[in-house]
């Protein structure tokens, strides 16, 4: 093996190593709390993924034929329905008009079918998914192939900042 070749072997290792190290310096970064302390705990460890369950939820809710706006409507409307179970009655009473009211406003429901068959999601986020503490604050539906693929985004925060954000980002879009 010639010097050069050598020297380039070498520089190619040394640019690997480097990369090797940012990589675990960014994940040692992201898992270190402003103490210092290096915490490897999630609250959504262990959790269901929730893109699977609101896909569980809202596919049944449209059709093949459904347009890009109706599936994106529907999904909204269970990820409301998702976000209301996490609180009692009288809170989702407070909620509902700011939250659901909006969304189904779009739908033609005289009957209240969709509305019972939403009732499900919230139903479901008490009892079978009690424990779990994340609130959907986003989605993205993106094509895949000839389906489609849902990308959620969700917080463990508490249901009273959840409720007070969301009723002040209300509020303001009211005022507006």
């Amino acid at each position: 093996m010639t010097v050069v070749s050598e020297r380039s072997q070498r520089r190619q290792q040394e640019r690997e190593r480097k990369k090797l190290i940012k990589r675990w310096q960014k994940k040692l970064d992201k898992h270190t709390n402003d103490t210092g302390e290096v915490t490897l705990e999630s609250s959504s460890v262990g959790l269901p993924k929730l893109s699977v369950i609101i896909n569980n939820f809202a596919s049944p809710l449209y059709n093949d034929a459904a347009s890009k706006e109706e599936i994106d409507a529907i999904f909204r409307l269970v990820i409301g329905y998702w976000n209301l179970g996490h609180f009692h009655d009288d809170d989702k009473a407070v909620l509902f008009p700011y939250v659901i009211e909006p969304l189904l406003a779009h739908f033609d429901d005289p009957e209240n079918a969709l509305r019972k068959k939403l009732e499900k999601v919230t139903e479901a986020k008490c009892s079978e998914y009690d424990h779990d503490p994340r609130f959907i604050v986003d989605f993205m539906i993106s094509p895949l192939g000839n389906k489609s693929h849902l990308q959620v985004a969700s917080l463990p925060i508490k249901p009273e900042d959840f409720k007070s954000a969301h009723l002040k980002n209300s509020r303001s879009k009211l005022k507006a």
